[in-house]
């Protein structure tokens, strides 16, 4: 999925290179807040990649997988270069990751040593999007739009891993007092070890806003000292480290599994996919007719003003299943989306995603917001005040949970447990769990969630005179007062991102 593109239309709205630093040390520093670990890598493997264990006459044997890669280096490239050789190797016909090759992606960056331009050290596709990221524009970061997971390699030295694990035996049953944030003896090493963590936390963030996605997987490598990772909305469970060295069983059976679990195990959201052409011709057609009916404008500047909401060759049908109803063709609903207008620019919290789409039964243009909801749905909470009178609560047309999967015939009822959750607040006890910069935190559990509204226009930066300013302006405040006097809950932020202009029918006025 492409970015949303800042208010000028020139770049990726939030990712400025110049400003990449600064980002980084803020997610370092949030982290503390959404981090847990060290968690056995065996438990790790059984939780998210399946409980039976991989079948050892198929999967390549480990022993010394791993020789040719430096307990210690100078630099990263003497870590990831060797490493990359031996992922790939094929031992007796047989792939340590079917189905998937890995790159040196940091390679295809154009200004590798550049904070804001950096790619992961390691990316790792399917065989049959190679090509297609290969083939990608310089700077595009395609990579981060393909990348099944990635492997960064911290610094050729064990000793910059941000994370320590506590001695064996440390624990006595209760999340125990170690500190999982590592120590460095001076100033320089701390820097060092916080920019990489922020690295990655990028990468984590930009992959999540350019693929639809539940979560996803890394690995982290310094020296020969490796710590597998989870991210989802929630947070981020580490493991423990192992030497790939003298373990190689570890890192082996981790790719292995990861090849041959489910789409959506990997982490892949199954109700997004690819629309076809005639599909996107339809969406490309409604959209420049709305954005031209809401801006009155044509031509060169119709065409710029599309950009917000279109990128050619990148359209994808999203699916929404009424919420409580059997899942049916009736009760799901397909929508073309293309760029959003909002891209999540942070790991934890609500990840939203927002959208211009078409609904393809209609071929009208509606909002689609993509969200990870912690509380009530926001479509039941819309719908109850327009059943009190709340003057100015935009329509809702469908609304609902997200399940893993859409049965693929039949009508079948989508039970709880195969909706798309957040698992790390499950794992927030467990013994093994440390703290983090002093504190070990509680997680909540945030559920995916679709909601569609009929309205769709644009923010109050496009208002084209003092009347549609004004006219959007009192059409919020009455909604606040009426949800007030009729004891609603409400939103309240009446920011310019919140207030939306939308054309009316036959008028040249629009209203908020």
């Amino acid at each position: 999925m492409p970015m949303a593109l800042d208010e000028h239309l020139h770049r990726v709205k939030g990712l400025d290179p110049g400003a990449a630093e600064a980002r980084n040390n803020r997610n370092v520093e949030d982290y503390k807040e959404w981090t847990l670990g060290p968690m056995p890598v065996s438990d790790f493997m059984r939780a998210f990649l399946g409980v039976g264990a991989p079948p050892r006459t198929m999967m390549p044997s480990s022993k010394s997988a791993f020789k040719s890669v430096p307990s210690k280096g100078t630099s990263a490239a003497d870590v990831y270069g060797p490493l990359i050789t031996a992922l790939n190797k094929k031992v007796k016909g047989k792939s340590r990751c079917p189905g998937f090759v890995f790159d040196n992606a940091s390679a295809s960056s154009p200004h590798p040593t550049s904070l804001g331009h950096m790619l992961p050290h390691i990316c790792v596709y399917r065989e049959e999007n190679l090509e297609t990221v290969k083939n990608g524009e310089p700077g595009s970061r395609t990579e981060l739009g393909y990348a099944e997971l990635f492997i960064e390699v911290i610094a050729g030295d064990s000793a910059y891993d941000f994370f320590t694990d506590p001695p064996s035996g440390a624990t006595d049953g209760k999340p125990h007092s170690h500190d999982l944030a590592s120590k460095f003896w001076d100033d320089q090493s701390a820097l060092f070890a916080n920019r990489s963590l922020g690295q990655q936390i990028s990468y984590a963030i930009e992959i999540f806003a350019r693929q639809p996605r539940l979560c996803l997987f890394s690995v982290a490598i310094a020296g020969s000292r490796a710590r597998l990772f989870r991210w989802d909305r929630a947070g981020c469970i580490v493991t423990e480290s192992f030497d790939i060295r003298a373990q190689p069983d570890l890192l082996c059976e981790f790719l292995w599994r990861y090849s041959q679990a489910r789409e959506y195990k990997r982490g892949h959201d199954r109700t997004v996919q690819p629309a076809s052409p005639e599909e996107e011709s339809l969406f490309s057609r409604c959209i420049r007719a709305h954005v031209r009916s809401q801006l009155q404008v044509d031509g060169a500047e119709l065409d710029r003003a599309v950009t917000e909401h279109y990128e050619p060759n990148h359209v994808a049908a999203i699916h929404v299943l009424e919420q409580d109803a059997i899942a049916k063709a009736d009760t799901i609903h397909r929508f073309l989306v293309s760029r959003p207008v909002i891209s999540p620019l942070t790991l934890a919290g609500k990840g939203t995603k927002g959208f211009w789409a078409v609904d393809t039964s209609t071929h009208r243009v509606v909002f689609l917001k993509d969200t990870w909801r912690s509380h009530d749905e926001e479509g039941s909470v819309l719908a109850s005040m327009i059943d009190k009178g709340v003057r100015n609560i935009p329509a809702v047309i469908c609304h609902g949970d997200v399940p893993e999967e859409f049965p693929i015939q039949g009508e079948t009822k989508v039970e709880p447990w195969e909706i798309q959750v957040t698992f790390t607040d499950e794992f927030s006890l467990r013994p093994w769990t440390c703290k983090v910069r002093g504190k070990v935190y509680q997680f909540t559990k945030s559920v995916h969630y679709r909601v569609v509204l009929r309205d769709v226009g644009y923010t109050l930066r496009h208002f084209s005179g003092t009347e549609e300013l004004l006219t959007a302006t009192l059409d919020v405040l009455r909604a606040i007062s009426d949800a007030r006097y009729k004891a609603c809950r409400l939103h309240r932020d009446i920011s310019l991102g919140n207030i939306v202009l939308v054309a009316e029918p036959g008028r040249t006025v629009r209203r908020g």
